[in-house]
């Protein structure tokens, strides 16, 4: 104990020594890194729109410039129908070419139409096709909620049955025990061999109650099992639903690239409806109508020329009023351009200084096309580090902490363990030689020798009580010799006296018999005050004798309780028999794994539950409820909480095996993380996290998007009509997956992490 009490004084100096040597203040914080991180992460951002922003003002710059320049040739346009007056004769062949030209492409944009209702056809059958999926899976999805609530009320049946089973056991322990046990088999509890005509105890409320668990366990099986089908058309109803959500998409995507086709064609903007055929044709037909016309103004008066003159005039006065409107398009964007690089400018100086990065940006910003953000990664980068340096060294200080409080509980059950193991009996001897001394100095005062007493010992030094259990031994054996040296002695002087009296008696004249004391004193009074005194003397020596005989009579009390001490080593020798020592050692090792994993299942509980210290090694473990201070049944907790229950068992075999002197490199999990709600799934991956901090890899397989956001190295599985492909996700990509709507089960992706 005093090797441990040092080991334990070292152990705590070591832990406070390297608590002491984590840097406390040596740089930025890190509520300053991680408002560094997310600042340098928007610049990236800030820069794009302002880039986009500064290509929207050269965009409309070139737009107004072209405005202008249409504007210069409607006038040149108007000028030119003077001279056109002159030539009409010679146009007419060009007149008629653009008739049949308008004639051609009224008949395109029919056949354009015709695609596109049915493009808009095919769209609204896979949109009823996927109302019609989405309605099956809701109606399978009800049904699985209703198999669940069955399922749960199963298990709870089943856990019940279970705990009354497990009640008939304990109290029909004998039958129990005895259950498949013929004469002949050895018995299970002394490994003794059943006689012949052995029978075994009636078994009364055991057999219905075994019965009763039975049945309530295969329909709680039948209940999971139907838990598990109605999953599976679960999963299989929404494939079919992602299917149909997929040709929905390709269905749409066709549509519009039809209705873009035909928007191209007559020159106008796509919508989101398709107009009715009259509203495209309509003006396919006027202008064929005006080039038929054209053709017929070829011949009427130069009146008709004049007022086409006029109509070019008017389009003349429309460009340039568009001219006008393009340049008002392009002063708004030239203030909204500066306002995006103003933007990028106050977003560089809010980074906290430590971080702030070195960027440039143009004054103009029609001269802005592209910003170096180089800096700014770099910056980010040395944020995050900062990040994980900070982190670590907060997790080395709590990893000191729980060192050095699992070093307080070990001295403080050392402390216990003295107490009960050393200080203890040694009181308890201390007073039994206490007492020992006691009855030995009464004795050496009886006698009236001159042995002095042994000292008083102190109850906490075990040397000094065998130094005194030793002077005690040396005394009592004097003093026993003493007293039968005594005892003889007053043997001797009786004998001496009865003697006496009978020669006096004979010596006497009167007829006495001299074998009668009494006559030979009544005949001599003078002799008899002799032979009184002889016999006082007597009676002191068989006093005397009594003490000695009271040492004897304790003396038998340590032989019996060395009788007992045989008898206890005898039980020692039955429960160290092959089949009891097993179960002893087999409870030993399932109590050792539950104190571990009660320890993690409460940190992922929060402290609600804990394993239950089993009494025996053939009883079923279980779960203590701290808040109902009941003991449950595994089978009547929920998917997560039994998925919580078979971690910490898990990750208490880890811990038994590490303290044993082994090691597990690695630790695989499959799913389970979407039973556990975000409370729970936290302390899940802060348990796995610890493992991991051992050195240890722990891989995780999961759909569940919230256990990607909390592990630094996901692979992503993807899966596509070419096959399956697997990819490891950036810091970027991690964060565009957990921030998505459709997470990860929409993308059919699963991720596996590891966490070293």
């Amino acid at each position: 104990m005093e090797a441990e009490e040092a080991d334990l004084g070292q152990r705590r100096t070591e832990a406070r020594d390297a608590l002491s040597r984590i840097p406390a203040d040596d740089g930025p914080t890190r509520e300053e890194a991680a408002a560094a991180v997310t600042l340098l992460e928007g610049i990236a951002a800030r820069v794009r729109e302002a880039v986009e922003a500064a290509d929207a003002l050269r965009t409309r710059v070139g737009a107004a410039a072209e405005r202008s320049a249409e504007a210069e040739r409607a006038e040149a346009v108007a000028a030119r129908a003077v001279e056109k007056a002159a030539r009409h004769g010679e146009a007419r062949a060009e007149l008629n070419q653009a008739a049949q030209s308008a004639r051609a492409r009224r008949s395109t944009v029919e056949r354009l139409d015709d695609g596109c209702r049915e493009r808009e056809r095919i769209l609204a059958a896979a949109r009823a096709a996927l109302d019609r999926r989405r309605r099956e899976s809701a109606e399978v999805k009800e049904q699985l909620d209703a198999a669940g609530k069955e399922d749960r009320a199963a298990a709870k049946t089943a856990a019940a049955a279970e705990e009354r089973l497990a009640a008939a056991r304990r109290t029909e322990s004998a039958a129990a025990a005895a259950h498949d046990l013929r004469a002949g088999d050895d018995c299970p509890i002394c490994g003794r061999e059943l006689t012949t005509g052995w029978t075994a105890p009636a078994a009364r409320g055991l057999q219905a109650a075994r019965h009763a668990a039975e049945g309530a366990r295969g329909k709680a099986e039948a209940a999971r099992e139907r838990v598990i089908e109605l999953e599976e058309r679960r999963k299989g109803a929404a494939e079919q639903v992602r299917a149909a959500e997929e040709a929905v998409s390709e269905a749409g995507q066709a549509f519009r690239a039809a209705v873009d086709a035909l928007a191209d064609e007559v020159a106008t903007a796509a919508a989101a409806a398709l107009p009715p055929r009259e509203t495209l044709l309509r003006p396919l037909d006027a202008a064929l109508k005006e080039a038929e016309q054209s053709l017929e103004r070829h011949d009427r008066e130069h009146a008709r020329l004049e007022a086409e003159s006029k109509r070019l005039d008017a389009a003349s006065a429309k460009a340039r009023e568009a001219a006008a409107g393009a340049d008002r398009l392009t002063a708004d964007a030239e203030q909204a351009a500066g306002a995006a690089l103003a933007r990028v400018r106050e977003a560089i100086r809010a980074v906290p200084a430590p971080f702030r990065p070195g960027v440039e940006t143009p004054g103009d910003p029609k001269a802005l096309r592209s910003i170096d953000t180089t800096p700014v990664d770099e910056r980010l980068l040395d944020a995050r580090d900062r990040e994980r340096v900070l982190a670590a060294r907060e997790g080395e200080r709590e990893r000191l902490r729980e060192a050095l409080d699992e070093v307080g509980e070990a001295a403080a059950a050392l402390t216990r363990k003295r107490e009960t193991e050393v200080d203890e009996p040694l009181r308890v001897v201390a007073h039994a030689i206490h007492e020992h001394r006691f009855v030995l100095a009464g004795s050496i005062g009886d006698l009236g020798l001159e042995i002095d007493a042994p000292a008083t010992a102190a109850a906490g030094d075990a040397a000094e009580l065998r130094s005194r259990i030793d002077d005690l031994r040396a005394v009592t054996d004097g003093v026993s010799r003493a007293a039968g040296e005594r005892a003889q002695e007053a043997a001797r002087q009786v004998e001496a006296a009865r003697g006496a009296v009978g020669a006096i008696g004979r010596r006497l004249d009167r007829e006495v018999d001299a074998q009668d004391v009494d006559a030979v004193v009544e005949a001599v009074g003078d002799v008899a005050e002799d032979a009184r005194f002889a016999a006082r003397g007597a009676q002191r020596a068989a006093e005397e004798f009594a003490a000695v005989v009271d040492d004897v009579r304790a003396l038998r009390g340590i032989l019996a309780e060395a009788g007992d001490l045989e008898r206890a080593l005898a039980d020692l020798d039955d429960a160290l028999k092959p089949g009891a020592f097993l179960k002893w050692l087999t409870l030993r090792r399932s109590r050792s794994l539950l104190v571990h994993a009660s320890r993690m299942l409460g940190e992922m509980s929060r402290g609600k539950y804990a394993f239950v210290d089993p009494e025996d090694a053939e009883e079923q473990w279980r779960i203590l409820d701290r808040e109902s201070g009941q003991a449950r049944s595994p089978a009547s907790l929920s998917g997560g909480e039994q998925f919580m229950a078979s971690l910490a068992l898990a990750l208490g075999m880890v811990e038994m095996m590490a303290r044993s002197g082994g090691r597990l490199e690695s630790l695989f999990l499959d799913e389970g993380f979407g039973s556990l709600d975000r409370r729970n799934l936290d302390g899940a991956v802060e348990a796995l996290a610890t493992v991991a901090a051992g050195g240890r890899m722990v891989g995780v397989i999961s759909h569940v998007r919230a256990v990607a956001e909390q592990i630094d190295h996901v692979l992503s599985v993807t899966r596509d009509a070419a096959g399956s492909r697997a990819e490891w996700l950036s810091a970027d990509q991690r964060r565009r997956v957990s921030q998505s709507d459709a997470g990860l089960d929409a993308a059919a992706a699963a991720m596996s992490g590891l966490l070293e």
